[in-house]
């Protein structure tokens, strides 16, 4: 059975423009689509949603015929993707594709543009453009910790997850965005919008701080509702970028406290060398820190990470592959707010460290702590990373039957009402993970005598249900 699976997947992939994609099931037959929220250069955005359940997702539809000689480009967005892993940052979903489209699938944010936002009110107060400015710095530092660059952050690629001041920032739009093979690596494209681009990306040879110039630009606007630099051409813009020269004198800066200036006067600076990184600017006076929560977390979330000691190899991948799906509707309730307590570096990980000290208050003793460390660090990156956190705290309760139907899905992407091991390879591989021999080994171990393969009532079972 398990070679008939990889023959089949081998033909898929001739047949796909991207390892990603799941193409055995049509997209329409999972959602219904609904309005166009937004378009680009390559396609439009659909608010859509999964015929069984009503969950909202957006998916950005991209015709193939318009990205046939730039496919290395979308499959570099996509990988981008897959590897972030942050609550501030946009989540890709799923891929699917037919013979004529791709379709990404991705939370939908129902609370609209920071550009919006700032354009209806005219500009943001100062306590609200705090705690945007801040969540925007954390999500930029785990993009830089990773050598990722996005290059073209803008107010109209920053949404929020609902509307109101308690909407979540989510980082959007990684087309332009780029990986750097090492820390010293510079770039020479000239992208982005020109209004929020680095004087040396105009000339052509940047590195990461051109993200922080770029923040600088939008912490401007916010505070002022204009642009500190303008021209009636994009030439005139670029040389007046190029100056550097900007005014924060009179009228609504008045009414701007001094921390404020002192840190867009040392993000919107002309030589990349002197400008702050993210997580400089994350501890500069104006966040006060003091006032950040502290590492206390609910009882209820303790609990879950303790019985994650109890679960499987083959629970914990299946949750892991299910976490990478789910919307964020389904979460469990406080865990950005827990997992981001727990994040003392805003790295958007959590060092084993830090959570060693906090299960040493609940009761667990070293040995125990080790163990369940290294069972939510299924990747085995040395952290615990965000999607790692919430799959602990899945796997730690009670999965209903919706749950346990999504993750079934998830396995079985040809439809066949039945998975065998290698649907877990090609499964992790749609999530931009390959399994390695011993991670497949002790998956294969819960087949057990049923004939490689599982039906859906045996992985009720298997789940716990």
């Amino acid at each position: 059975m398990g070679s008939c699976c990889i023959n089949s997947e081998k033909s898929h992939q001739e047949r796909s423009a991207l390892p990603h994609s799941i193409s055995m099931i049509p997209v329409k037959k999972i959602f219904k689509f609904g309005k166009t929220l937004g378009g680009g250069s390559f396609g439009i955005v659909k608010l859509a949603h999964r015929i069984t359940d009503k969950d909202p997702v957006a998916i950005k539809i991209i015709p193939k015929e318009k990205v046939q000689h730039k496919l290395s480009v979308l499959r570099r967005e996509i990988d981008i993707l897959l590897t972030v892993d942050h609550p501030n940052i946009i989540r890709l979903l799923n891929v699917y594709e037919d013979d004529e489209k791709i379709y990404l699938i991705m939370d939908y944010c129902s609370g609209g543009e920071l550009f919006t936002r700032i354009t209806s009110k005219g500009l943001i107060s100062e306590d609200e453009a705090k705690k945007i400015m801040r969540k925007m710095l954390m999500a930029i530092n785990h993009l830089h910790c990773k050598k990722i660059v996005h290059r073209d952050l803008k107010p109209q690629h920053i949404l929020f997850d609902k509307a109101g001041e308690n909407g979540e920032v989510k980082i959007i739009d990684f087309g332009l965005s780029s990986k750097l093979a090492n820390p010293l690596e510079l770039m020479h494209s000239q992208v982005g919008t020109i209004y929020y681009t680095a004087p040396e990306v105009i000339i052509g040879n940047y590195d990461d701080k051109c993200d922080m110039w770029s923040a600088g630009i939008i912490l401007y606007t916010m505070l002022s509702g204009n642009m500190p630099f303008y021209g009636s051409s994009i030439q005139e813009v670029s040389k007046a970028i190029c100056k550097g020269s900007f005014s924060m004198e009179g009228g609504i800066w008045d009414h701007v406290t001094e921390n404020a200036k002192n840190l867009i006067n040392k993000l919107i600076v002309k030589d990349p060398a002197t400008r702050l990184s993210a997580a400089e600017a994350i501890q500069r006076p104006w966040f006060d820190l003091s006032n950040e929560p502290t590492s206390e977390i609910d009882s209820d979330i303790i609990e879950s990470l303790k019985n994650y000691r109890k679960t499987s190899a083959f629970q914990r991948e299946t949750v892991n592959i299910l976490i990478k799906h789910l919307p964020e509707s389904h979460m469990v309730p406080n865990v950005r707010s827990s997992f981001l307590a727990l994040d003392k570096t805003d790295t958007g990980q959590i060092s084993k460290d830090e959570f060693s000290k906090i299960m040493l208050d609940h009761n667990l003793n070293e040995e125990e702590i080790d163990e369940l460390s290294s069972a939510i660090d299924i990747r085995k990156t040395g952290n615990i990373n965000y999607s790692e956190f919430i799959a602990a705290l899945f796997s730690g309760k009670s999965m209903d039957e919706d749950m346990i139907k999504r993750a079934f899905e998830c396995l079985d992407i040809e439809n066949k009402g039945f998975i065998v091991k290698n649907d877990f390879k090609i499964a992790a591989i749609k999530i931009g993970k390959e399994l390695t021999s011993d991670e497949f080994e002790k998956i294969s171990e819960n087949f057990g005598e049923i004939n490689d393969r599982i039906t859906y009532d045996q992985f009720k079972m298997m789940m716990g249900a």
